[in-house]
């Protein structure tokens, strides 16, 4: 864990507590499996439940720490500079999608009714939690990294895909300028969303897409 214990250490805005909390809690993920539940990797080292779940509490910038790795290792290129100056960039792109836990406890945090779809049913509503995963993709490796997940609380997948992209786009067009996402999010709000912070969508035409006007031009 010592390349860990660097990315942590370069990040001025993680004081020291918070960075022994985190460096604990992956040892202890590492080598642990099964539910990872707070009892259960205390039991790895990771410390107290009650210290696990006061630090899970604290903001963390889990985007920044993992571009920080990835970029140490070489995985992708992040870097400021214009995409022009970069075309080995060219091979990289931003993924976004909304994933689906099922949960059968009743006092879970975001519990709620939501899409599923593995789900057997046609509905394709089940009780669970949701979350949206940004990551980054390596087109010569093909290899996706995660980079983020945010759990759907008050908002639905597609508000809370919008407002993270806002918010980190700075960030993320270090790695990409190209997003790419399935149908579910060829929707006005989000097209319009990704365009405004310099992004260029890559998705699916839906089935009841209304195509108002004809695109002249390449």
């Amino acid at each position: 864990m010592t390349y860990v214990s660097e990315i942590l250490a370069q990040m001025t805005d993680v004081f020291r507590p918070q960075q022994k909390a985190i460096l604990a809690l992956l040892s202890a993920l590492m080598c642990f499996s099964g539910r990872a539940r707070m009892h259960n990797l205390s039991r790895y080292g990771a410390g107290s439940p009650k210290r696990l779940r006061r630090w899970a509490s604290q903001e963390f910038g889990y985007l920044n720490f993992n571009l920080r790795l990835l970029d140490k290792h070489q995985v992708i290129i992040n870097d400021p500079q214009p995409m022009v100056d970069k075309p080995k960039r060219l091979n990289q792109a931003i993924l976004i999608d909304a994933t689906f836990l099922r949960k059968s406890e009743r006092n879970s945090e975001g519990l709620g009714w939501f899409h599923n779809g593995s789900s057997r049913s046609t509905q394709k509503l089940e009780r669970g939690l949701e979350m949206t995963l940004i990551a980054t993709v390596n087109m010569d490796e093909h290899s996706a990294y995660a980079l983020s997940a945010h759990q759907s609380f008050d908002q639905r997948a597609l508000e809370l895909a919008c407002d993270q992209l806002s918010k980190q786009s700075d960030r993320l067009q270090e790695i990409s300028k190209y997003v790419v996402a399935d149908g579910y999010y060829a929707r006005e709000r989000f097209v319009s969303t990704t365009l405004e912070n310099g992004f260029e969508l890559v998705t699916l035409l839906r089935r009841d897409a209304t195509l108002r006007y004809l695109h002249e031009g390449d």
